[in-house]
């Protein structure tokens, strides 16, 4: 018997999940408790073997199965590929995808603080006044987009302080772009035969004084402090920032995602262009794992329809499949670009899924 448990988590889940089944459902079907469901799922025990026969004569399998493995196929390789907290996370909503903003529960104990309300009260104050700053500044040569940033960021923090835990990606990104610029103007004034002018001192002292209020403010919370060291962390090739591009314009353009969920991808893209510092690296890699993670949860949607499929006309899927079906067909070449360094398990199990997608999509 595997003692990997992990494995029989996800096989006992897979299975579920393909049949549309809730966990409760689960539960009455093999004669369980919900809370047995949830433990295995969440693989806090692995089961009796009484337990293991009974959630496979409820899936319609075989305890061989949901222990060892036995004809697993690269539709549960997808269908279970989780998105990682590197990058925003999508998740569903009237039949797209779109990004989540939320952050964790203890975001929201952090947000009640005392010291934190003071903090958030000089951030807004600061923002709404480079707000007004950076609507001036963005006909300038070398500094369009920046009004944007702004008012990414003083929408995203204008709010009481308990709203904040909703809006932390939101807050997080635009910080990141703003941080971009702000190195973009060091690198300036230690280079001025460059074709942008660097900011007039106060404008300059304006931002700073901004990022140094709102950047550990921001990283009080604990859902932000966590990606940003995780962020940090990684160096992301430069090389993949193109084909990111191409991939969330491509799913726009199939109605996957929001314009303005776009936008806010696109813009850190920007962000890691102009700049090859330390802000502009976590841009970079925030943007292409962003990316992926839309990747991910589009594959993981369609390989989990199709894999209890049994009509091919999309046209009975729902919007989401649709749509996530037909980005996937239309980015294939710069998908294959950004999973090149993925397992080669994964690689072969997004080629089979591209094949499968072509040849019901085919007349």
């Amino acid at each position: 018997m595997s003692d990997d448990l992990q494995t029989l988590a996800q096989r006992v889940r897979f299975s579920r999940l393909r049949r549309g089944w809730s966990q409760a459902f689960l539960a009455n079907e093999a004669e369980l408790s919900p809370q047995t469901i949830s433990n295995v799922e969440a693989d806090y025990t692995f089961p009796q073997v009484r337990t293991i026969i009974n959630l496979a004569e409820a899936l319609d399998t075989t305890p061989e199965y949901l222990i060892n493995g036995d004809n697993k196929d690269w539709h549960a390789d997808l269908a279970l590929l989780e998105q990682r907290k590197i990058g925003a996370r999508w998740v569903e909503q009237d039949g797209r995808l779109r990004i989540d903003p939320s952050g964790s529960e203890t975001d929201l104990g952090v947000a009640r603080d005392t010291l934190v309300r003071q903090l958030h009260e000089a951030v807004i104050r600061k923002a709404i006044a480079f707000a007004d700053i950076a609507i001036r500044l963005d006909n300038a040569t070398g500094w369009q987009g920046i009004a944007a940033a702004s008012r990414r960021f003083s929408d995203g923090v204008k709010g009481p302080t308990e709203e904040i835990p909703e809006h932390l990606g939101k807050i997080y990104d635009a910080i990141l772009e703003l941080g971009s610029f702000l190195e973009q103007d060091l690198r300036l004034q230690r280079d001025p035969l460059q074709s942008a002018d660097p900011l007039d001192p106060d404008v300059h002292r304006a931002l700073s004084d901004l990022i140094r209020t709102a950047a550990p403010w921001l990283r009080r919370f604990p859902t932000i402090r966590e990606l940003d060291d995780e962020t940090a962390a990684f160096l992301t090739r430069r090389d993949l920032l193109s084909p990111a591009t191409e991939i969330i314009e491509a799913a726009n353009a199939e109605k996957l995602v929001s314009s303005a969920d776009k936008d806010i991808v696109v813009a850190l893209v920007q962000a890691a262009e102009r700049s090859s510092e330390f802000q502009g690296q976590k841009a970079a890699t925030r943007s292409v794992h962003t990316v992926r993670n839309l990747v991910y949860a589009s594959a993981s949607a369609v390989a989990l329809f199709l894999s209890g499929a049994v009509a091919s006309d999309f046209s009975t899927k729902s919007a989401l499949i649709e749509h996530a079906g037909s980005f996937l067909a239309a980015a294939e070449e710069q998908i294959t670009h950004l999973a090149a360094d993925l397992p080669g398990d994964i690689r072969i199990a997004f080629s089979k899924l591209l094949e499968e997608i072509k040849r019901l999509r085919s007349p």
